[in-house]
């Protein structure tokens, strides 16, 4: 063999090997990308059903999940999010603690905790971070759902639109489009193999 050819040979196979592992690190990708999906859509579907079960919010382990609906306690979380708020007797509460109440007219709060009130029964003063002042009234133990343990920013926004017909129908087509994409890709690749093979196998017949 000449130097030549064995340098020609030694491109071709350097330019195999990148493309196997060009090949390899797409599938690598995709399959993540595959199973966080389905994860994601688990979650979400799990989330729905608990909210349908529980009357519009989603409890499980003492913990129930909710959608920031205001921007009051930036920087903290803002709108759109979904916080995981955790049940805790009011009585254990202290100053600086995130906590969701029910406000007026049953409307869900997340403030944050800046003063405790033991004179009248137990209650306590809040306030959201971004606002100059805090609330007009003193929020009683009765209204307190529990402590917001951590908020996960815009997946407020998408269980939202789960919840709607657009959002269900979604829930279905992604995950069908995304395996019906993954193994016709496979499909595509073994047929591709087969009749590599093929032709090899003509080629040495001859």
């Amino acid at each position: 063999m000449t130097r030549q050819s064995r340098k020609a040979l030694f491109r071709a196979r350097r330019s195999h090997n990148r493309k196997e592992n060009f090949h390899r690190a797409a599938k690598a990708v995709g399959n993540v990308f595959f199973v966080s999906l389905i994860i994601l859509i688990a979650s979400m579907l799990f989330i729905l059903v608990q909210s349908k079960l529980n009357g519009g919010q989603a409890k499980f382990a003492g913990y129930q999940l909710y959608k920031v609906l205001s921007g009051s306690i930036n920087p903290a979380f803002d709108t759109g999010s979904l916080v995981v708020v955790k049940q805790v007797d009011p009585a254990n509460l202290q100053e600086g603690n995130i906590i969701a109440f029910n406000g007026h007219g049953g409307r869900l709060i997340s403030h944050r905790i800046v003063g405790i009130d033991l004179e009248n029964g137990l209650s306590f003063i809040t306030k959201g971070d971004a606002n100059a002042v805090a609330d007009s009234g003193a929020v009683s133990g009765n209204q307190v759902i529990g402590t917001v343990q951590f908020a996960i920013p815009f997946l407020g926004r998408l269980l939202a639109f789960c919840q709607t017909k657009q959002g269900l129908l979604t829930l279905i087509i992604i995950p069908a489009l995304a395996i019906l994409i993954l193994e016709g890709r496979e499909l595509w690749s073994y047929a591709l193999q087969l009749d590599k093979e093929k032709k090899a196998k003509s080629v040495m017949q001859n």
